[in-house]
């Protein structure tokens, strides 16, 4: 009788601790896709965001290794300098950091966003054909000449993956 009796204590152990097993993992399962549901969601994959004047820009990012190093840093913090006009098409300055560089000729329009040399970033408001890696375009409904041309010649920009 005892024996009867421990065999159906540790059955039922046995029995509780498998279902609490298949429920906890079943939670694990739903948190974990949870969590990489909100990480998705926090952390773009192809997106930027440029603010200028106080406005903000969404950025379409191309797939290379200067924007896969841009966004390891953007993860980290924000990046804020000072751009400069220069030839009365474009805003350039430097990031303060150096990127890896895949340079062809490009033929840049108003919105492009591009690498020059490895610690330059321009963002074109006009055209301009030069050896440039490209880092992305904005795609953003805001009129890009109407901020970036306004007769300023240094305009404060943050970039920003939120």
């Amino acid at each position: 009788m005892k024996k009867t009796f421990f065999l159906i204590i540790i059955f039922c152990f046995l029995l509780g601790f498998m279902f609490s097993c298949g429920g906890n993992s079943s939670n694990e399962s739903d948190n974990s896709d949870d969590s990489t549901q909100n990480s998705n969601d926090s952390l773009p994959e192809n997106n930027m965001y440029i603010y200028i004047s106080g406005n903000r820009l969404e950025v379409t990012l191309e797939d290379n290794s200067s924007v896969k190093a841009l966004i390891a840093i953007l993860q980290e913090k924000d990046i804020v300098y000072t751009a400069r006009d220069y030839g009365g098409f474009e805003k350039v300055g430097s990031l303060g950091y150096n990127l890896p560089t895949n340079h062809s000729q490009q033929q840049a329009q108003s919105g492009d966003i591009m690498l020059y040399q490895n610690d330059q970033l321009v963002i074109f408001y006009g055209s301009n054909t030069w050896s440039y890696t490209k880092i992305g375009k904005i795609t953003s409904s805001e009129d890009v000449n109407k901020l970036l041309n306004n007769g300023e010649s240094y305009t404060e920009i943050r970039l920003s993956l939120y």
